[in-house]
């Protein structure tokens, strides 16, 4: 009975153990990899989709928070420039409105 529970204590301490295996990838795994990416044939594929386009929004939402209070703190970088050119941007739309309520009224 003993030699029982040893032998079932080993098996499992193997079936947890193995996939602690460092598993390297050689150059061409590391290939077909990199193509089935690219072709959308990777197992899972919605899922890793999904993943991979929910770190970018973070990601883009993290630099739009950081433009947002660097802008809040005029801060930038080039903060001149880029306040002349939003000047400059609300002048043209400001102009192009005028110019359509100005065809608007000439029919």
């Amino acid at each position: 009975m003993k030699h029982t529970y040893l032998l079932i204590l080993m098996m499992t301490a193997t079936i947890l153990a193995l996939p602690a295996c460092d598993q390297t990838k050689t150059g061409t795994e590391k290939v077909v990899d990199n193509v089935n990416d690219a072709l959308d044939r990777r197992p899972g594929e919605k899922v890793l989709d999904a993943a991979e386009d929910a770190g970018d929004a973070a990601k883009d939402a993290g630099d739009t928070l950081k433009d947002n209070v660097n802008d809040a703190l005029d801060q930038r970088p080039g903060e001149k420039a880029l306040d002349a050119a939003e000047d400059a941007g609300d002048k043209l739309e400001d102009a192009g409105k005028e110019i359509k309520e100005s065809v608007k009224d000439a029919y």
